[in-house]
């Protein structure tokens, strides 16, 4: 398999923290991408959608989230909202993680029961304050010696102290869910089970017993998007995971659904602003 390759300029690109505070913040549509996120509420209070659960998120709070995981945040406005926000492509410490697999366990081969966020102590909160502030100022200052190293390592560490804080706690944070959510996560794990193939609103309404115009609402009130969107951006990012993988792009057209090459690179480029062929060949060894 060819692995993505990190030019020194460009690691940036699969790798990302950013450490901000203010009084409100709101994502009006629901979103996914195509990395792994770590969402660390360091102030205030905000509640957090993902799939279809709903979190209240408060100081101390850890929140993972996966590739093509919907979710959304709701700052509460009254005070200021502080967070770090760890974002990794699965590229950027594949030379570990091939070794290790198991770093990734809080985004992979969940347990039914997982909950996303996680209610830390005191004492971890510390330790993991101390491990972000350090990560986020590698990533600030180019002067570092090896900084793409140190980031990795730092970065690794921090994993390394969230699988243990969430394989034995104990206080995971109770989520608040209704039938609507639930009815719209089990649509949503159908799509990511069938990217390959060329569904209709018509062939989604009758999978799941339910109108078109109810299949509508219940996503653009919840998501913000239709289903067809949706299924769109699905198909997209697993594009990109082909594209990165070696696939061709004749190959990725065809596993994402998209039997017209064509449109495949059409509708690539429109929301990319870059052909499969071009985002492919950054990705060459």
């Amino acid at each position: 398999m060819i692995k993505p390759s990190l030019e020194k300029d460009n690691f940036k690109e699969l790798f990302s923290i950013t450490h901000k505070s203010n009084k409100r913040i709101e994502f009006d549509i629901m979103h996914f991408h195509d990395g792994y996120e770590i969402h660390y509420t360091k102030r205030g209070q905000a509640d957090f959608f993902i799939n279809s659960k709903q979190y209240k998120s408060k100081e101390g709070t850890i929140s993972i989230i996966s590739p093509y995981e919907v979710h959304r945040i709701i700052a509460n406005p009254e005070s200021k909202y502080e967070r770090y926000v760890v974002y990794f492509k699965p590229g950027f410490i594949h030379s570990v993680t091939d070794e290790y697999p198991e770093l990734l366990l809080l985004f992979k081969n969940r347990p039914l029961d997982f909950e996303n966020c996680l209610q830390m102590d005191n004492r971890s909160q510390s330790e993991l304050f101390t491990m972000l502030n350090h990560l986020c100022l590698l990533y600030k200052d180019k002067s570092h010696f090896l900084q793409e190293l140190q980031i990795k390592q730092a970065l690794i560490n921090i994993l390394i102290f969230l699988n243990k804080a969430f394989l034995k706690a104990n206080n995971f944070c109770t989520p608040v869910s209704n039938n609507q959510n639930e009815l719209l996560n089990t649509i949503i794990s159908f799509f990511k089970e069938h990217t390959d193939e060329s569904l209709t609103l018509d062939d989604i309404s009758a999978r799941f017993f339910i109108s078109k115009s109810t299949l509508i609402r219940l996503f653009k009130d919840t998501l913000g998007i239709t289903p067809i969107q949706f299924l769109i951006n699905i198909r997209l990012l697993k594009a990109k995971e082909l594209l990165n993988s070696g696939y061709s792009v004749q190959e990725t057209s065809e596993l994402v659904g998209y039997k017209d090459e064509y449109n495949f690179i059409k509708l690539f480029k429109k929301n990319y602003n870059i052909s499969p062929k071009q985002y492919a060949n950054r990705y060459k060894i």
